[in-house]
């Protein structure tokens, strides 16, 4: 019984209701970030730090934007208020007791105050063709039917029971799209919310008799960022943004990409032995693209009998592409963009096919033979051989 009344207090309202007000205090609209937290008696002490100093202070502690801000040591508190660091603290009228949830709750409430590092994450980017030749009701009638099948696909991928809570900011003319959740599983369903979000779009685009559905093009990758919030004065709901390396990265490749291309992302992420996600990468040291999308096509195939337009999925296919080597056997090819810089992304071309129960067939991105306009270096010895039995 304790237990219980320690987590119904520690998730009450009120405690709620103050914890955010004092973190918004110490934020001050942005003037302050929110480096980490501790409980003490009847109290919980806040260190952060001015906005101003954290190159210098990140200098000093390379693990300063940490997803979970708890501190647990005192040589990690000391070593933080040595680097420059402030504290403050908020009473408590009750002990909000130190369960998991608790501090989830409160590294989750510390997000909106704060900058957050997080070294790998899948991120989509959807970009609208020839967005500027069209009108100005043309240009935001494209962009509210692509949000709202982005949306549409995120609420069917959790009522399959998909880990997934979408984020989206607009690049004028697209989205970027990526998971509020983080981890493996997490990647695979917005990889697959992205699969059905094309779906969608292009199922409608060839029922349509308007322009009103968008061309695109697409790229998912994956990569390191950061996350930052832009909150508002009243307690509320706040507005997360991502940049770093994925976001720089994908838009690099979608400069590259061809109309109605759908490029993924060449990455490779180091997997913790005790700490996998999925047992599928139990004994991995790594996953890499090719492994990432043969993993995720046990998920991809939950998306059949969901309902499009004119029917239901009946088949969804999704694969990287490559040249055929025989009758049973292809390859997996991997493609070098080369940015304004001189700089080379790596990536690879994938296609998407999708049988409705009405025999109809839909398809977004391009096969291999449809590349020959395609902007980008192939080193064939890196070619990956995959035989059918």
């Amino acid at each position: 019984m304790a237990s219980e009344t320690v987590q119904r207090v520690s998730l009450s309202h009120q405690v709620r209701s103050d914890l955010d007000k004092a973190f918004r205090r110490v934020w001050g609209l942005g003037a302050n970030l929110i480096i980490g937290w501790r409980l003490l008696p009847h109290s919980l002490e806040i260190v952060y730090l001015s906005s101003f100093d954290l190159p210098k202070v990140a200098k000093l502690q390379s693990e300063l934007l940490k997803p979970n801000r708890q501190i647990t040591s005192e040589k990690e508190y000391h070593a933080l208020v040595k680097a420059g660091c402030k504290l403050t603290k908020v009473s408590l009228t009750s002990d909000i007791g130190r369960e998991e949830n608790t501090v989830n709750y409160i590294n989750n409430s510390i997000r909106n105050f704060t900058v957050t590092h997080y070294p790998c994450r899948a991120v989509a980017l959807f970009d609208m063709v020839s967005f500027s030749i069209h009108s100005p009701f043309q240009q935001i009638t494209q962009i509210s039917v692509l949000s709202h099948y982005i949306r549409l696909a995120e609420r069917r991928c959790q009522m399959l029971g998909m880990p997934i809570k979408l984020c989206m900011t607009t690049t004028g003319d697209g989205f970027y799209v990526w998971n509020n959740y983080e981890g493996i599983a997490a990647d695979i369903a917005l990889y697959n919310a992205t699969i059905l979000a094309l779906t969608y779009n292009y199922v409608s685009r060839d029922l349509a008799t308007t322009q009103s559905v968008p061309r695109l093009r697409c790229v998912i990758h994956f990569g390191s960022h950061y996350e930052y919030y832009q909150g508002s004065t009243e307690e509320g709901q706040s507005s997360a943004f991502i940049v770093g390396d994925v976001t720089v990265n994908a838009a690099r490749l979608i400069s590259g990409a061809m109309t109605n291309q759908l490029l993924v992302g060449s990455y490779s992420r180091d997997i913790d032995a005790g700490n996998e996600e999925l047992s599928e990468l139990v004994g991995l040291t790594s996953l890499e693209t090719p492994s990432f999308l043969a993993l995720a096509q046990n998920e991809t195939r939950k998306l059949i009998e969901l309902p499009i337009p004119g029917g239901k999925i009946e088949d969804i296919k999704a694969f990287l592409t490559g040249p055929k080597v025989s009758a049973n056997a292809f390859t997996i090819r991997k493609y070098y963009i080369t940015d304004k810089h001189g700089l080379e992304h790596g990536c690879y071309n994938a296609k998407l096919t999708v049988t409705s129960s009405s025999g109809d067939k839909v398809s977004f991105g391009l096969l291999d033979k449809d590349l020959e306009k395609f902007k980008a270096r192939v080193d064939e010895d890196e070619d990956i051989v995959i035989r059918i039995r």
